[in-house]
């Protein structure tokens, strides 16, 4: 009787593992089903992107000229280094590498991450924009020893403007804003814009439209083929009425007689702007790949306010150049002649408050003239032998 109660419990335990081996494999049969027939585009394409990648390339904004062609505004080569989340396997390791690598502050790097990570995962978070060559080459020899496989290093056009003029009328360009790109679709973070001037007003036109390259990469993230390529295109070329000669000669001007103001030369016949100044200015070059915090702190602590466009947005009395107005509306209502003079004693009292001309010393020298003028005259009288 005991045996046969042995077999019984082996043969129970037979069927009980036979049971548990079909459920098994017939687990693994529909995961092999789903993995290779419901979600075979899924997987695909993750096995595709192992050794494929898609670069963008950021269009030129469009060159700026003036009135006969003389080039005013264009742009230089650079790199820019961001960091590409879906191919870092640990962020918070990349940022500390990355960081020392660059030679940045870790807090600062980690700051921009910060405030890019609601978007996309496979939207890259640009780090600099203007990397050095110095950097560009310490972050590309860590990129082939796997130290930072998530890290890429991109060409970048970037904005040069040749020569410091009429920087206020050119404006500047900046990295956009996330209130910049809640308003405008188009736009997506890491986009370079104009912020001010003609870059901001025309920055529809002188943007462009950016490309791609998809290429085929090695296991350490070196590029072995390239399988299509979609080039940018170049932002309008913008041709203003400004006139280089004009333009230099009225900084130049200011810079020989070492006087801030503004000063805009127009086109009597056209009302064309062929000159437009105001003094003091700033360097656009500071903003092209993104202004230090150093920098920009200066620009707005300076009691100059050189950030300040004072041909707009001052307000000046018109001084002598309102001559010209009062003497036109004099000759056509009669009042006075072509021949008629007006003696200026260097001042003017209007509604009880005296106005003197620009330069203190000659008002001040005109004032007594006319004080002397206007006293009664003495005579000597010599009594006669």
């Amino acid at each position: 009787m005991a045996v046969i109660e042995d077999r019984r419990k082996v043969t129970i335990r037979l069927a009980v593992l036979q049971y548990i081996i079909v459920v098994i494999f017939s687990v693994l049969a529909v995961s092999f089903w789903v993995l290779q027939v419901v979600q075979h585009a899924k997987y695909e394409e993750m096995a595709e992107n192992n050794h494929q990648r898609t670069l963008a390339l950021r269009a030129p904004r469009g060159l700026v000229f003036d009135r006969n062609g003389h080039v005013l505004v264009e742009n230089r080569h650079s790199y820019g280094i961001s960091i590409d989340r879906e191919r870092t396997k640990d962020l918070n390791s990349t940022i500390r590498l990355l960081a020392s690598v660059l030679g940045m502050d870790e807090a600062v790097v980690r700051d921009i991450v910060n405030r890019h990570k609601r978007e996309p995962i496979y939207r890259p978070i640009t780090i600099v924009q203007d990397a050095t060559l110095a950097q560009v080459a310490s972050v590309t020899a860590r990129r082939l020893d796997f130290e930072l496989p998530g890290v890429l290093v991109e060409p970048v056009p970037t904005r040069r403007y040749p020569e410091m003029l009429a920087a206020h009328l050119f404006g500047y360009v900046g990295e956009v804003s996330d209130a910049q790109v809640a308003v405008d679709d188009s736009l997506k973070s890491g986009d370079i814009v104009g912020q001010s001037g003609i870059e901001k007003w025309y920055n529809s036109l002188l943007m462009g439209e950016d490309g791609a390259r998809r290429v085929v990469v090695n296991s350490v993230g070196r590029e072995i083929r390239t399988l299509e390529e979609d080039q940018p295109t170049e932002g309008k070329r913008l041709q203003l009425t400004i006139d280089y000669d004009v333009q230099k000669a009225v900084e130049d001007g200011f810079k020989t007689a070492g006087f801030n103001g503004a000063s805009v030369v127009l086109d009597p016949a056209t009302g064309e702007v062929l000159a437009y100044t105001s003094v003091p200015a700033y360097d656009p070059n500071a903003f092209a790949a993104g202004v230090d915090r150093a920098t920009w702190a200066a620009l707005n602590s300076d009691e100059q306010r050189p950030l300040n466009d004072r041909a707009i947005q001052g307000r000046y009395s018109p001084g002598s150049t309102f001559k010209m107005a009062v003497a036109l509306t004099a000759l056509e209502e009669g009042v006075i002649t072509p021949d008629t003079h007006v003696y200026c004693p260097g001042h003017g009292n209007f509604y009880g408050r005296n106005f003197a001309c620009w330069k203190k010393k000659r008002a001040t020298e005109r004032s007594i003239c006319a004080t002397r003028s206007s006293s009664p005259a003495t005579s000597t009288s010599t009594p006669s032998a």
